[in-house]
């Protein structure tokens, strides 16, 4: 197996790279779950606000199977394996190409140097 040499920025550019992946992720995640909660308690305020205008309308069409049916819509918005794996590729993403980026920029300004 080669040994890869990295100089100093190549480091510095991991150790970023990883702090950049746990702090963005973990900024994803808080946000987006905290709006999964407020969406998932704004549908369940409106099942109850529904049975409650069915009850005193007398009308029980849907009744408790009704409700049962809307707390289940409700909840189908928590956090399951598939957005966990969506948050992860925009995290990946974000560090891929800031790393083409920055590569490129190096690119550039070798390349300009190189013809001064």
């Amino acid at each position: 197996m080669a040994k890869v040499h990295l100089s100093g920025w190549g480091w510095i550019g991991i150790i970023a790279s990883v702090i950049w992946f746990f702090l963005f992720g973990g900024y994803l995640f808080v946000t987006w779950s905290l709006e999964l909660q407020e969406s998932s308690q704004r549908a369940l305020d409106m099942c109850y606000r529904a049975l409650t205008f069915e009850l005193q309308s007398d009308e029980l069409r849907g009744g408790q199977s009704g409700l049962k049916n809307c707390i289940a819509e409700a909840d189908r918005s928590k956090i399951g394996a598939e957005n966990l794996l969506s948050l992860l590729l925009l995290n990946i993403s974000t560090i891929f190409f800031g790393w083409i980026a920055v590569m490129s920029a190096i690119s550039v300004t070798r390349w300009i140097k190189k013809d001064l």
